[in-house]
């Protein structure tokens, strides 16, 4: 008889998280804003962005084929390269300077 107590207890565990959830999603539903009213609004880039009507390779041409951002966004988010010379060069196993106890497969 125990077993079936705790199955029961299970299932209206079970039936009462399924529940608290589905009002839960029907809350948060009910709380957004009709479609089209919270659209988000983007503000135009500056210069020369994609809404031009030039074909993206005579832009890349003239770019040198890189495609550079926006300038002035944000000049703190620049992140200058690593100092060359700084990465150092493990040489595989088995060749000069490598690790001698280990045999490349």
């Amino acid at each position: 008889m125990g077993g079936l107590n705790r199955i029961a207890t299970l299932f209206a565990v079970t039936a009462t998280v399924c529940w608290i959830m589905v009002a839960i999603s029907v809350a948060h539903t009910a709380t957004l804003p009709p479609d089209g009213a919270g659209a988000v609004q983007t503000v135009p880039e500056a210069g020369n962005s994609g809404s031009s009507n030039e074909p993206l390779s005579n832009k890349l041409d003239r770019q040198n084929g890189v495609i550079h951002p926006p300038a002035g966004v944000d000049s703190g988010m620049a992140q200058t390269p690593p100092a060359a010379g700084k990465t150092p060069v493990i040489p595989p196993a088995g060749t000069p300077g490598g690790s001698r106890g280990t045999t490349p497969k």
